[in-house]
């Protein structure tokens, strides 16, 4: 029968466990470096391993001065990652609250270290910590807003609870005096410090899905609030995404504008609706050429509208392309136009309008009466 882990064991291998966490979650902050939540994920989980692996790494001759700010290092990382977890699920981080934690465990600590040295205490300080702050977040995610993110909050919140419940079971296993631990073989042992490892890394997974779902989120939020039709295209002519207004101005459905639909399926589609640009059907079915420089267009359609339309190619391959509907300001333009040069009243040419015609016929006559006059 193995004997149960020590302390020493159960902080190098949590080091070990949040050092892996930390490279994931540094990584996500060095994607999203604007996003508040995911800079405290990682500096969070850099400030707990580094105070895990410093008491860890302690000695007999090590003074208490490093025992505490390993303590001060675990404290305020536990802290700082869990509020980034309250951040991001759109909760309200209790920073006054937190301090006070912070410092009463930090008391607490040097008290168990210095004046009234005792494992178990300091042990029993350190899984508070874990539990409360772990605890509040999940409560924060399961009370997050219904929405896309839900389902990923909530798996968070559910690692969050078993991350506390196996910081509990360690503390079980330190302070066990009698060799009748829960843990009482090698291979338990080790399927335990496993087990957290895969908790660790879920947590990070969860959290970096967490912001690309956020960030998905709120590119399909801003692109459906736009007046234009925008949709972007692969270098094989495959649609990748666009958002509503672009199916709303050709009489497309969703299922019609699907992610992976060819740019000739679409075509195909608006001749059916029969909203589409030039005489032939089957020419504009048929052009499958993709645009290779920034371009411009006013296409007019079959059902009277125009629609101002741009193209700019990415560096990928593919484009982006902008649909614009201008036929009630083209109307406007042309009505405006029309009223400058004529009669409200009557609708008759007006006098701007006549002298500016009698100007054009003057001109004329004169470029046409030139060669005549160098000829003589």
């Amino acid at each position: 029968m193995a004997d149960p882990l020590d302390l020493g064991t159960l902080l190098i291998a949590y080091g070990l466990i949040r050092i892996l966490q930390a490279i994931g979650l540094v990584y996500v902050w060095r994607i999203h470096r604007k996003y508040v939540p995911a800079r405290n994920w990682a500096i969070g989980s850099v400030m707990i391993a580094s105070g895990a692996l410093l008491i860890a790494s302690r000695s007999q001759f090590s003074s208490a001065s490093t025992i505490i700010a390993g303590n001060l290092f675990t404290f305020t990382g536990i802290f700082v990652f869990n509020a980034g977890v309250v951040q991001a699920c759109m909760g309200k981080v209790p920073w006054r609250v937190g301090s006070a934690l912070i410092i009463t465990a930090l008391v607490a600590q040097a008290w168990f270290t210095v004046w009234a040295p005792l494992l178990a205490a300091r042990i029993v300080v350190l899984t508070c910590v874990i539990v409360i702050c772990n605890g509040y977040a999940a409560a924060s995610a399961l009370r997050a807003p219904r929405g896309p993110l839900r389902g990923t909050q909530s798996i968070i919140a559910v690692l969050l609870i078993l991350q506390a419940s196996t910081s509990l079971i360690s503390a079980a296993v330190a302070v066990q005096s009698q060799p009748t631990s829960i843990l009482e073989s090698a291979a338990t042992q080790s399927l335990f410090v496993i087990f957290a490892m895969a908790i660790a890394f879920l947590l990070a997974f969860a959290l970096a899905t967490l912001t690309s779902q956020r960030i998905t989120t709120l590119f399909e939020a801003t692109i459906n609030h736009m007046n234009h039709g925008v949709a972007m295209f692969d270098d094989k002519q495959k649609l990748i995404i666009c958002n509503d207004r672009y199916g709303q101005l050709y009489g497309l459905t969703s299922e019609q504008v699907r992610p992976g639909t060819s740019l000739q399926e679409i075509k195909s589609n608006r001749v059916s609706n029969g909203i589409y640009a030039g005489d032939d059907p089957d020419d504009y079915r048929l052009d499958r050429a993709a645009p290779e420089t920034v371009r411009s267009e006013l296409r007019h359609l079959n059902d009277g509208r125009s629609i101002a339309v741009s193209h700019r190619p990415i560096p990928s391959g593919g484009w982006v392309t902008t649909h614009e509907d201008v036929t009630d300001r083209q109307r406007a333009e042309a009505k405006i136009a029309f009223m400058a040069r004529h009669d409200l009243l009557t609708g008759l040419a007006n006098r701007a309008f006549l002298l500016q015609k009698l100007g054009r016929g003057v001109r004329g006559l004169d470029a046409r009466s030139r060669p005549v006059q160098g000829g003589q």
